[in-house]
């Protein structure tokens, strides 16, 4: 009797090919399938390739380390959260990749956690070092989802990436602390007239040298606040200042320079404000913002915006420990809040979004808890006037408490 097998690679190959592309998000039925035979596994690869996801950051919460002043937020690769043998799984991906790079144009989302080695190890493996070779071969990834992990930030080679990676990208999400280079590769790479969905979630930039050799948390800081913003994207760019920590606004530089002609939906979530962190990275991010959004407000159909609200600063309840200290946090706080919504309700209300249809603003409460004496101290007066006159942001909806709590960065949108 001829065996199941052979009779199933008699069939055409345009109905085969039909058969597993219904199967094409079957993960388990696809490998089951290329199991069978030799045959079977070239013909199931490539449907096996289409989504790869191997990621930590999107599993739900990670462990964290919060300070009560300063919310240091660091995600750790720990059993309780990880994925089992994620850093295993993902060297056999590249080992694939590595010994058949005919097949990295199959790969059309990817979803990956830079996590390079295992908790238990000490350095870098030689398969570990064809990451950056394995990313230049996707050269179809439509959608990607990246994060970064640091547990081995001195490692040089993991700044040391190509100048373009992922051209073909239309949906794009990226998250927390993510080397500058890296970014900077990515959204130069892509098509900015293809680009449809980019999500910046609690991107930050990591603390660089001039030279990029990664800065030190007490170097930063001491400096952060210090520096001049004078021509700062220029000199950063050409290694004539430091990158200090903050939210990151270079992506929005250079996608407000390009016509993003297609782009319908945007997301964007700062970290909840550190005091340690740049200054200037966080009005500058505001201003990159704003800019971003009057360039694509004529095809822009949803919009989410959340600043990151600590709930330190609105919670009445907590024991206060060290009064001067609060009071300088939580004023901070409420200037860089009020001068984001400023922007934001200043371009919503003057500039034609006619294509917006769903607007999401949230974790401005704490102007909602401001004092008249800081009303006045801080001119904040203008801002529900502002409100009052924009029909997309009005004042009870941005000032509601934020749904999600501030330590919840590693969530899927």
């Amino acid at each position: 009797m001829e065996s199941r097998p052979s009779r199933l690679l008699d069939l055409p190959s345009d109905i085969l090919l039909l058969v597993l592309e219904q199967l094409f998000d079957d993960t388990k039925a696809l490998c089951r399938l290329g199991l069978v035979c030799r045959s079977l596994w070239h013909l199931s690869l490539p449907f096996l390739l289409r989504t790869v996801d191997l990621s930590s950051h999107n599993d739900g919460r990670q462990h964290e380390q919060e300070d009560e002043f300063h919310p240091e937020i660091h995600a750790d690769y720990s059993e309780e959260y990880r994925p089992l043998s994620l850093v295993t799984r993902q060297r056999a991906f590249l080992r694939l990749m590595t010994n058949r790079p005919d097949v990295a144009s199959h790969v059309r989302s990817l979803t990956w956690t830079l996590v390079w080695v295992d908790f238990d190890e000490e350095g870098l493996t030689e398969i570990d070092l064809e990451l950056w070779n394995v990313f230049s071969r996707l050269t179809n990834v439509h959608q990607l989802d990246l994060a970064t992990l640091h547990q081995i930030a001195k490692e040089l080679f993991i700044r040391r990436n190509p100048s373009r990676l992922f051209p073909a990208v239309t949906h794009l999400r990226l998250l927390r602390w993510v080397h500058r280079g890296l970014v900077d590769a990515i959204i130069s790479s892509l098509d900015s007239t293809e680009l449809h969905t980019p999500s910046f979630d609690c991107l930050q930039d990591e603390g660089a040298f001039s030279n990029g050799a990664p800065m030190s948390e007490d170097v930063a800081k001491t400096h952060a606040r210090h520096a001049s913003n004078v021509g700062l994207y220029e000199r950063q760019r050409t290694g004539k200042a430091c990158v200090f920590p903050g939210p990151m606004w270079t992506p929005l530089r250079v996608l407000s320079s390009r016509r993003c002609t297609p782009l319908t939906k945007f997301k964007l979530r700062t970290a909840p404000f550190d005091m340690n962190t740049d200054l200037r990275n966080y009005f500058t991010c505001f201003d990159e913002t704003v800019r971003f959004l009057s360039t694509v407000r004529q095809t822009l159909k949803s919009l989410s915006i959340v600043f990151g609200e600590n709930p330190i600063i609105c919670d009445q309840t907590r024991v206060d420990t060290a009064r001067n200290h609060r009071v300088t946090f939580r004023r901070w706080n409420i200037i860089l809040a009020a001068d984001f919504l400023r922007t934001l309700l200043l371009v919503l209300s003057h500039t034609d979004f006619s294509s917006l249809v769903s607007v999401n603003i949230q974790g401005f409460h704490v102007l909602d808890t401001a004092e008249p004496n800081e009303v006045q101290n801080m001119m904040l007066s203008d801002i529900r006037e502002l409100s009052r006159g924009c029909l997309l942001a009005p004042w009870q909806r941005v000032t509601r408490k934020a749904k999600r709590k501030f330590h919840e960065l590693f969530e899927q949108s």
